[in-house]
């Protein structure tokens, strides 16, 4: 069973927006939405969630959102020429998040403008935080990732966030009248942006775009795949199909994509138990040791061996819909081509580099030497890790758990139980040579 994890803070501010959902629903109505068979319940985990109002077979209509509530960088710009203005002055280093940028200066003035702003009802439904690592103390964000590649990505993106408000900040005040924002609303709207956004084709070109109340729905792996979603051209609107039947009262899903618990901690806040998208990666070099001769030689092969598919330095572990351990079928080729000896490097060749690679019994003894190195790398890896994973496991259990703990710690188990079953897989090829 899949639960989704999200926190209480992460909804509306219910004190000043006690009728958010019928002024939405009213706001959606009002601008043209046909159909709009859903409404807001509270999910299982406590956050909210839609459900389908009445029964839909294959094909039918649940949501129709028209085009002049879709959010896109393109509509912004023709409704604010400051902000793109704004956006054509950005310094180089952060063009390529132009669209991102547009997206969350609109956030940011239409939740400045309060009741002026056309979009008011649907801000008011937007989170007033998140349970992400950028709103923790760096110290509880330390000690919750210690020892993970999640770690280092979080203090990446952290570091190039902090680079881009600067610099934004430093074009508002050269470049335009808009009001300087706060790093407060940057955070938010960023948040808002990652969290919420739908990449699909509109006019031609994919275009991120947000869209009002569809994105209230919740992500789900598999049972996302039970809707479709697209901007129809001809219609002029986005929307959300039922790809299988639906009941009426059944939750509404979407499925974000094919997204990692590491991707749902850093940019959604939530985290997923059994996450079927959940990997552990184990990424190759080339030996450093390698005399200059034998390095050309490697390098070459492992380039022909990749265009074919028989080699890839990026492979993963991970536990499939029906439970069984998975290994990317790349993963002992590279291995085996990446640790021949010269001798055994000098015999191969494009005619028969199939031969030796897929020849696990050419030599026991590289075999087992090749396996310990990945039994090394699993264990390093769990070593690193401050806490065991039974002891995390007991933290999950425990009363008041905060919901960015509570993800920090799903996350970790899953890391855990791929690298326990990584070793087990490890041991189980070794008895069997």
């Amino acid at each position: 069973m899949v639960a989704l994890l999200k926190d209480a803070n992460m909804d509306v501010d219910m004190d000043t927006h006690p009728d958010w959902e019928t002024d939405l629903f009213q706001w959606g109505r009002c601008l043209g939405c046909r159909p709009l068979d859903v409404k807001v319940d509270t999910a299982p985990y406590g956050g909210r969630c839609l459900l389908c109002t009445t029964a839909k077979d294959v094909g039918d209509l649940i949501v129709s959102i028209p085009r002049q509530m879709v959010i896109t960088a393109q509509s912004v710009t023709e409704k604010d020429e400051r902000i793109g203005k704004l956006v054509q002055n950005l310094p180089d280093e952060i063009a390529s998040g132009k669209t991102t940028l547009t997206l969350m200066l609109f956030l940011i003035a239409e939740k400045n403008s309060g009741a002026d702003s056309l979009y008011q009802e649907y801000i008011n439904t937007i989170p007033v935080t998140y349970t992400t690592p950028f709103y923790a103390s760096d110290e509880h964000v330390q000690s919750m990732l210690a020892g993970t590649p999640l770690l280092f990505v979080y203090q990446s993106v952290r570091e190039e966030l902090v680079s881009n408000f600067k610099a934004l900040c430093e074009t508002i005040t050269k470049f335009s009248d808009l009001s300087p924002i706060t790093w407060e609303e940057f955070l938010w709207a960023y948040h808002v942006v990652e969290s919420r956004s739908f990449t699909t084709m509109m006019d031609g070109q994919e275009t991120n775009m947000l869209v009002p109340l569809v994105d209230l729905a919740d992500h789900h792996p598999t049972e996302g795949r039970r809707v479709t979603k697209m901007f129809n051209s001809e219609t002029q609107c986005f929307e959300v199909k039922a790809a299988s039947k639906f009941a009426a009262g059944e939750q509404l899903y979407l499925q974000y994509g094919d997204v990692q618990n590491w991707q749902l901690v850093i940019y959604y806040g939530f985290a997923l138990h059994d996450n079927v998208f959940d990997s552990f990666d184990i990424n190759l070099e080339l030996p450093s040791d390698d005399t200059p001769a034998d390095s050309m030689r490697r390098s070459l092969l492992l380039t022909l061996g990749e265009n074919s598919g028989m080699f890839n330095t990026e492979n993963k572990l991970s536990i499939g819909a029906d439970g069984a351990f998975v290994v990317t079928p790349t993963l002992l080729p590279t291995l085996r081509l990446l640790t021949a000896d010269g001798v055994l490097l000098e015999k191969m060749t494009v005619q028969n580099l199939e031969t030796y690679i897929k020849d696990a019994s050419a030599s026991k003894e590289r075999e087992l030497r090749m396996f310990e190195s990945l039994s090394a790398m699993f264990k390093a890896t769990l070593e690193a890790y401050p806490t065991p994973l039974d002891d995390d496991l007991a933290r999950l259990s425990e009363d008041g758990v905060s919901s960015f703990e509570t993800a920090c710690l799903v996350y970790r188990i899953g890391q855990k139980r791929l690298l326990t079953a990584g070793l087990g897989w490890v041991d189980q090829q070794r008895r069997s040579l």
